[in-house]
């Protein structure tokens, strides 16, 4: 799945923003600073018809840190160069601007974020409720997996009835996996 959707990069508007994924520890806090593994989402904005706006194609990736190096190579691997950018006010997204792409920043306040950033909040909250839903939380060692599965499945949505078949190609495509790597 991730191959498939490695060929291909986001373009237009994108919409940028870190989630975290993980059980949630004892008195620790939510968000930035917590010990769950930081995941970086981008979502493609698509017009529409009269002024208003769609979701097109997304991307995540599971990180270490979220910093500027991280975040330029993720956007560099993503988004096709020369496309704008929204994100929240954090720090490391300033560096966009310097390596081909038009950074729009918009600093949220606490009860706006999904006004500002409408398609990659919907997006993170679709995760969250498959997440809960079909796993029950997820295991750190496959958590890429699971996240190029939700990118796959959401990427061709509007290609249901043919999900099967290009799966199934994907598949065919692949080369094995050993049980030991799997484990």
């Amino acid at each position: 799945m991730a191959k498939r959707d490695a060929q291909y990069k986001l373009s237009g508007c994108v919409e940028l923003d870190e989630m975290f994924i993980g059980a949630i520890t004892e008195g620790k806090k939510r968000g930035r600073g917590t010990d769950k593994t930081p995941v970086l989402v981008a979502v493609s904005s698509i017009s529409g018809k009269k002024g208003s706006e769609y979701m097109g194609f997304a991307k995540m990736q599971a990180v270490k840190i979220i910093d500027g190096e991280t975040v330029i190579k993720f956007a560099k691997d993503t988004i096709e160069h020369g496309s704008r950018v929204r994100s929240d006010g954090l720090s490391v997204y300033p560096a966009l601007d310097n390596h081909g792409f038009v950074h729009e920043p918009d600093t949220i306040k606490k009860s706006k974020a999904h006004i500002v950033l409408p398609h990659v909040h919907i997006y993170i909250s679709n995760l969250r409720s498959f997440v809960m839903g079909t796993y029950h939380g997820l295991d750190e060692m496959h958590l890429q997996q699971y996240l190029d599965e939700f990118c796959y499945r959401f990427n061709r949505r509007r290609h249901y009835d043919e999900l099967f078949d290009r799966l199934l190609l994907a598949c065919l495509e692949k080369e094995e996996i050993s049980f030991s790597a799997l484990t």
